[in-house]
């Protein structure tokens, strides 16, 4: 295997070891190496091993002590020692396991950490944390774990935004809960050697029942935003929804792959804007209109709203950039300094005007809160793509857009970020599935994070779901191959669900299933 940046390390260390009059490069040579200048992701499994690198770096210096047999002064004899070759060995063969093409840093880190017998080796398991296991697979295995990872990587205010729900953000929670609380009662004795988890969703084949949910300003969370997502999606044979406020233009994403895409819609006071962005979708080949209905106004986000959000100077909300007003400037709240120390006794507390996100601001100045059912008819006046629509938690408003020619509704309460007083996505869901009764397919969201939660939701009457901040998490990580490689999880772990219930194909997972 290619040593890759492995190879300029191994000339370090063997420098190291010149330096020290050392006859062979051990471990420590290459523990000392590693350390110099560590790379971002050794300096995350230093950490995650609770190894403290100053004082590594101060024991492998009191290691070279003239300890016999360990010195001479004929360095051009020095050669590698068997424990090296062996963590190097192993260090290969890690990296190869993970499909990685050549060898890194980290994995000869994790090698040496295995290697106990080793100097260096030894040196990581006196200074690590005793109750913190070495892994041979440190890389995210779960959406959890790519949550973790992501949040080291993105910046605290991009985060904040993401994560967060509104209000309390006990919605997100509960999200959660209920999915929890269906319990699946599993058949046995059934074939699943084969499985075939694909559906049909609106004239589309889907590899699994899942598609990716519409979300904002995903060039916080890697430099490549929407264009990575989309060639993920297309390599997974997932369709994205691209969201009205993405940081790049609809045209744009749409030229990043030929696959299958559908483009979600927020509705404007102006209506002209509303109009040129069905027709820009059209003319850029989406398969379908998702008008979000569930934001007459933003809900309130705090840590928004604490962190002064707005985008970082260099991003837009590309999609709207062509409409933007000049002459338009963003209303400025300045917070009053807060009094010194010795006057607080002195003084009465001073409350000002809350300071708002800009996303706050941009929606009260531009979203339509006057849209109604009325306006179905009008969004089916510009376009002959198929409406669904995005925000739907009752049975009576499902029955309404099935009865106003909508193709599709979408049960989601906006992961967590509108209402945070609002039903569950999964308690809401049976009540929709009954009231549509097979006229046109129902599909959710909020909180889907194991394959079982997509059996989950396909036993409640669901045809598909969308999956929203695992791939913003999976996009900080690893940029397109990081969003690929989550979906790839939910479409395993998917299959997986389906073997362990005992349905060969998505046809049999039905509402029997639940317990």
């Amino acid at each position: 295997m290619p040593l890759g940046d492995v190879e300029p390390l191994l000339s370090t260390a063997a420098q190291f070891a010149h330096a020290h009059r050392m006859q062979q490069l051990g471990t420590e040579s290459l523990l000392a190496a590693l350390i110099e200048k560590p790379t971002p992701g050794v300096a995350r499994i230093m950490q995650e091993m609770g190894v403290d690198l100053p004082l590594l770096s101060r024991k492998i210096e009191e290691f070279f002590v003239d300890l016999p047999g360990r010195r001479t002064t004929r360095v051009e004899e020095i050669s590698v020692t068997p424990r090296t070759k062996l963590a190097i060995k192993l260090a290969a063969q890690l990296a190869k396991a993970q499909g990685e093409a050549e060898l890194n840093c980290v994995y000869l880190l994790k090698a040496i950490a295995l290697e106990r017998d080793s100097v260096g080796g030894q040196l990581l398991a006196q200074l690590g944390a005793p109750d913190t296991p070495v892994h041979v697979n440190a890389e995210p295995m779960t959406m959890a774990d790519f949550a973790k990872t992501a949040k080291t990587l993105i910046e605290p205010v991009a985060y904040d935004y993401f994560v967060s729900g509104s209000d309390g953000q006990t919605l997100k929670a509960r999200n959660r809960a209920a999915w929890d609380a269906l319990e699946i009662r599993h058949r046995v004795l059934v074939d699943v050697s084969k499985v075939d988890a694909s559906t049909e969703l609106l004239g589309l084949k889907l590899p699994f029942p899942a598609l990716i949910a519409p979300m904002a300003y995903q060039k916080l969370a890697h430099a490549d935003g929407e264009i990575a997502t989309a060639k993920a999606a297309a390599a997974a044979g997932v369709p994205m929804v691209v969201s009205t406020m993405a940081n790049c233009t609809l045209e744009e994403v749409a030229s990043a792959t030929a696959a299958p895409k559908w483009f979600q819609l927020y509705c404007h006071r102006d209506r002209d804007i509303t109009r040129d962005l069905i027709r820009r979708a059209e003319q850029a080949g989406y398969a379908a209109l998702v008008v979000t209905v569930d934001a007459p106004v933003l809900g309130r986000r705090l840590a928004d709203e604490r962190n002064g959000f707005e985008l970082p100077p260099g991003l837009t909300r590309a999609n709207l950039a062509r409409y933007e007003n000049p002459d338009e400037r963003r209303t400025s709240r300045v917070k009053e300094a807060a009094p010194r120390p010795d006057a607080l006794e002195l003084q009465p507390l001073k409350f000002t005007t809350a300071e708002v996100s800009h996303l706050s601001q941009l929606f009260t100045n531009r979203q339509d809160a006057a849209l109604t059912w009325k306006d179905i008819d009008w969004f089916k006046s510009l376009t002959s793509l198929p409406i669904l629509l995005k925000g739907i938690v009752r049975g009576d408003d499902a029955r309404r857009a099935a009865d106003a020619g909508c193709a599709g509704v979408i049960v989601s309460n906006h992961g967590g970020r509108q209402l945070d007083a609002s039903i569950a996505s999964a308690r809401a869901l049976p009540d929709v599935v009954d009231a549509v009764n097979g006229r046109i397919p129902v599909l959710v969201d909020g909180a889907i994070e194991w394959g079982a939660d997509i059996l989950r939701a396909l036993a409640l009457g669901a045809k598909a779901v969308l999956i929203g901040r695992p791939v913003l998490w999976g996009l900080a990580v690893g940029g397109e191959q990081g969003v690929q490689r989550v979906l790839s999880l939910y479409a395993e772990d998917f299959t997986r669900a389906m073997q362990l219930a005992g349905c060969p194909s998505v046809a049999d997972v039905n509402q029997e299933l639940l317990a």
